[in-house]
């Protein structure tokens, strides 16, 4: 077959793909600033950049066991985080917390002192640290639904583009919300 006489192909054309997106997306970037009309590409470079990480997520699947794979899942969980509040958008902030559960789920196994020997527990700290990380980026004093909080300059047209009403936005920037996501981490 194509692939086979390959050692780790699929783990190289995962990164070629992904050297190609993300190439694609800081080309369309670059493009974009100088464009008068600048975030005519926005949709386009969130796609690109998106698409590029998701097959470096993919290549850390295939190239390296559950414990390699859960530590890059919660550093990628912690991006999602990252980025959902930068662009105030809950969907993606969710989703990185989600990301971080499911790694630190999938190590949890890992870890199981009665039946074999424990694993290096490098990718567990590097995981929690993604979590409290996330907690410090969600911290009440960032919290864009707080009475007190100032909204940045940069902020206000994002602001008022999205929907503060939203379930999902009331629930990830909700006091209880991070005091939980305090508790676990």
């Amino acid at each position: 077959t194509l692939l086979s006489d390959i050692d780790n192909a699929l783990t190289i054309a995962s990164a070629i793909i992904a050297i190609a997106y993300l190439g694609l997306g800081s080309f369309f970037v670059l493009k974009d600033k100088n464009n008068a009309n600048q975030h005519r590409y926005t949709p386009l470079i969130e796609g690109m950049l998106a698409l590029g990480f998701g097959f470096l997520a993919l290549m850390i699947a295939i190239a390296f066991d559950a414990e390699w794979t859960a530590c890059g899942w919660a550093i990628q969980g912690l991006a999602l985080v990252w980025f959902g509040r930068q662009s105030l958008r809950g969907w993606t902030v969710l989703l990185g917390i989600l990301l971080q559960g499911l790694a630190l789920a999938i190590l949890q196994p890992l870890f199981d002192y009665y039946s074999a020997p424990a694993p290096s527990t490098l990718s567990l700290t590097i995981s929690a640290m993604g979590c409290l990380a996330s907690v410090f980026i969600l911290r009440n004093e960032n919290n864009p639904i707080q009475p007190d909080y100032e909204v940045p300059a940069k902020e206000q047209p994002l602001l008022a583009s999205v929907n503060t009403k939203s379930p999902i936005f009331q629930l990830i920037w909700s006091n209880s919300f991070v005091d939980m996501l305090t508790v676990v981490s």
